[in-house]
């Protein structure tokens, strides 16, 4: 179809009466969409950074599939939607290690499954996104049903996606753009795409010829972008026709859109631990519109009964499981003859009074978290839950983490099997470690210790330790050359450490936005500081 049909098309769509969903491509260029109901939202979401579930060790977990499937059944009751991601959505990072490639590219595949499933419509590629290359992103479009919605790309960008699409219902019509930020991809990707701010007379142009009126109340305008807030509102200052910025990059957290001008823009943070809703006044004119935002929370899911996510979800963890033991088999770490760090086995001995208090907290038993919620052997949550990672001093792979006396690999093999099984059958009677009273942890804590004595266990690594917390010298209390910090020095070091693990997405409680409530802070480190005596 050509352009100029596609606006005739337009007009045809408009003056007749809107009872089905229709849904016409304009040669991969444009998109018209007629909405069926009185009532449409837009819901988005940005940043999900390759999760597909939340870890089991959140205080109040948020996110995950059958979460968000629940949220939108819920919206889509008495609202047509449409579902759009403005990126970072695939993986974590822009860099993958090539150790972990296998279990992160199964996981984007499998989130990309699922939000397909759920009714994602458009993406907009961030630079997170694009960590495996253009091909894997031709793949994931290839095996799923959402399209890549980019305004500004060049004729060097490699994917099939639509320059904008259009939802109308009686004089109401949506126009949706996607604008990249070539400055925050790495250089062999930022030719793809044209500097935002120089594109946007381009883009103008555009929405010109598929009927766009600035001055129509019932016009909208809304930009999907991944250039973070503050360049956000230079965006706005310069394309004052925008109504709504979908944001993404900063993951700052709007509970009201911040405005410049006219424009109002918008982000729901990371994870899918919110969904953003953009809910569109069909009855009135475009100042009626609203923002909502809505947390997936476990009970969430509950809203789609019955949910089809929770088994997606046990099927992916168990494939994912087998692809990351295979992944840290492969892995060497140079540690033979490399002396072990000190487990809190052997700190006990001497420090009794911190051993009492260290085993009433949640610390002592923080692995069983993860067996509970079958990631035992997902490294990104192992490392913390256990002391020593990928240090020659500790362990690589999550079968290592249990060091035995035991060395005929053939009896070494079944005892790891045993050992894990045990765990597995006789320690995770609970439904969370933090809901557990201190004297069960306490329990728990001995019984595992009891456990470790009688399989010939010479070093644990699992769960959070003296180490975690503590620097002291391998050779300690025998060593000669240690130095006592200053007071301030030990804090400031301590800080750092329980801040590389209770992050705002770990700890959210901890903070105000992104950031750190200090008194909040000092609570609970007070809490799990061991005494002084």
């Amino acid at each position: 179809m050509k352009r100029s049909s596609i606006w005739k098309f337009i007009l045809c769509l408009t003056l007749a009466s809107c009872t089905n969903f229709i849904n016409t491509i304009d040669e991969g260029e444009y998109n018209v969409t007629g909405i069926k109901k009185d009532s449409f939202s837009i819901v988005f979401s940005h940043n999900i950074n390759g999760e597909t579930h939340p870890c089991g060790c959140r205080h109040h977990p948020l996110g995950g599939l059958p979460q968000v499937a629940g949220v939108l059944h819920d919206i889509q009751k008495n609202s047509d939607t449409l579902y759009i991601d403005s990126g970072d959505t695939f993986f974590a990072s822009s860099s993958i290690p090539e150790t972990l490639q296998k279990s992160l590219t199964f996981t984007a595949q499998n989130l990309a499954k699922g939000l397909g499933q759920l009714g994602l419509s458009y993406q907009l590629p961030g630079e997170q996104d694009l960590a495996m290359g253009w091909d894997f992103l031709k793949k994931l479009q290839e095996e799923n049903k959402f399209t890549y919605l980019v305004s500004n790309a060049t004729n060097s960008f490699p994917l099939k996606h639509e320059k904008l699409t259009i939802l109308t219902k009686g004089p109401h019509k949506i126009f949706i753009i996607g604008l990249s930020d070539p400055s925050i991809f790495p250089g062999k990707f930022k030719g793809a795409f044209e500097n935002q701010f120089l594109s946007i007379n381009k883009i103008r142009e555009e929405l010109k010829k598929v009927g766009y009126k600035k001055d129509s109340p019932f016009h909208r305008l809304i930009a999907m972008t991944n250039s973070g807030i503050d360049v956000d509102t230079q965006i706005a200052k310069k394309f004052k026709e925008l109504d709504w910025i979908i944001g993404s990059h900063s993951q700052s957290f709007t509970k009201f859109p911040v405005e410049e001008g006219k424009t109002k823009m918008v982000q729901v943070l990371s994870r899918n631990h919110y969904i953003g809703e953009i809910k569109i006044a069909l009855k009135s004119d475009k100042s009626k519109d609203s923002f909502n935002i809505h947390e997936t929370r476990d009970e969430t899911a509950k809203l789609l009964s019955p949910n089809p996510y929770h088994e997606f979800l046990t099927k992916h963890k168990e494939q994912l499981s087998k692809i990351q033991v295979e992944e840290q088999n492969a892995m060497t770490v140079a540690s033979f003859g490399v002396q072990k760090f000190n487990t809190a086995n052997s700190c006990l001995e001497c420090h009794q009074a911190q051993a009492d208090h260290w085993q009433k907290t949640p610390h002592s038993i923080a692995y069983l978290t993860l067996i509970k919620a079958k990631e035992e052997n997902n490294l990104a949550c192992i490392k913390c839950h256990s002391l020593g990672q990928n240090s020659p001093h500790g362990f690589a792979k999550a079968s290592d983490m249990v060091v035995f006396e035991e060395k005929d690999e053939t009896k070494l093999a079944k005892l790891k099997e045993n050992y894990m099984k045990e765990l597995k059958e006789s320690f995770l009677d609970f439904s969370s470690v933090r809901k557990l009273p201190p004297k069960s942890i306490e329990n728990l804590s001995k019984k595992w210790r009891e456990l470790d004595k009688r399989k010939g266990v010479t070093h644990n690594f699992a769960n959070v330790q003296c180490l975690n917390c503590h620097d002291k010298h391998l050779e300690h209390p025998f060593s000669t050359s240690e130095e006592e910090a200053s007071p301030k020095a030990k804090y400031e070091n301590m800080r750092n450490k329980c801040l590389n693990c209770h992050d705002p997405d770990q700890s959210p409680e901890w903070y105000q936005g992104t950031k750190l409530n200090e008194n909040k802070f000092v609570d609970m480190m007070k809490k799990v500081g061991c005494p002084k005596n």
